[in-house]
């Protein structure tokens, strides 16, 4: 926007007001501002946890305040890693479970998880089905997200006895269909 309105003839400022003081001033070739770059926006999220015996996931609304600090997906990521709130319900993460790192490469999103994710596991296929399907499609209902691969310690490769963890996954209501 500021660039359309400075290549009018005769522009060469604009000045942004917020109640009546000064916050930017854009030029032809910069962008100044009174004010130190503090981005918070809210997102409600769907976060899917896991009922006490991992048969089920328990979809969850969450509103999450974000700052430029952290990005959406490791803001949702931490959320579901914690406490549901609900009695019956808990995280689809393993206890002791440490996020390494998430980032997006394209549309898929990678989450690099401690080793504690396969060997504290609950190894039934309906269980971890449940825990793919909780993960998986609390991250790709979120923009920009089109599958999820998972990492373990950095490494790719790695899968529980009935899912291969290294295959990018959709959000999948059929991974209950198996």
């Amino acid at each position: 926007l500021a660039k359309t309105i400075l290549s009018l003839p005769g522009t060469d400022k604009l000045s942004v007001l917020c109640n009546g003081s000064q916050v930017a001033l854009f030029t032809d070739d910069s962008f100044v501002s009174a004010y130190p770059r503090v981005h918070h926006d809210s997102y409600i999220a769907n976060l899917y946890f896991v009922n006490d015996d991992y048969t089920d996931a328990v979809s969850i609304k969450k509103s999450i305040t974000l700052s430029d600090e952290k990005s959406l997906e490791r803001a949702v990521i931490e959320l579901l890693m914690g406490e549901s709130g609900l009695d019956g319900v808990r995280t689809p993460f393993p206890a002791g479970t440490i996020l390494n790192d998430i980032y997006i490469d394209g549309g898929t999103c990678v989450v690099d998880v401690s080793s504690k994710f396969i060997t504290a596991a609950k190894h039934g296929k309906e269980e971890e089905t449940t825990v793919i399907f909780a993960i998986v499609n609390t991250l790709t209902e979120l923009p920009k997200i089109d599958n999820v691969k998972f990492l373990i310690n950095g490494i790719d490769g790695y899968g529980y006895t009935h899912y291969d963890l290294s295959v990018p996954m959709t959000n999948s209501e059929q991974l209950f269909e198996d």
